[in-house]
């Protein structure tokens, strides 16, 4: 883990650097239709800050629904425990498929085409 901070350390300060070298090379403010006009380094953070939020966004607005999620199923859960709802496997008898007979014991079925031998 600590190698990926240090290469992301080292991105971040090699694109500090680029937009240093880019904000002295150009002299000249870039014009951007119903804006200001501004530096090109200025226009280069500013569109690494809205592609970083809209990378951001959609993640976090999933994360926000599926912890409210979360709590109300925990909260469900409790009311459940509260109300003795929940079951305990004390002295119950194994759950037995609808469509499916129980497992006898002593009885083990015996393929017609088996001849005795293992195939290896």
């Amino acid at each position: 883990m600590k190698a990926v901070r240090l290469l992301q350390i080292v991105i971040v300060l090699a694109a500090g650097a680029y937009l240093v070298l880019l904000h002295d090379m150009n002299e000249v403010n870039v014009v951007l239709p119903f804006l200001l006009s501004l530096p090109p380094a200025a226009v280069v953070v500013i569109a690494l800050a809205l592609g970083w939020l809209l990378g951001w966004l959609p993640p976090a607005v999933r994360g926000m629904r599926r912890g409210r999620e979360l709590r109300q199923l925990r909260r469900r859960v409790a009311e459940l425990e509260q109300d003795d709802y929940v079951q305990t496997a004390d002295g119950l008898e194994p759950p037995v498929i609808p469509d499916r007979r129980p497992f006898e014991t002593g009885e083990t079925e015996i393929q017609e085409d088996y001849d005795g031998q293992e195939n290896i």
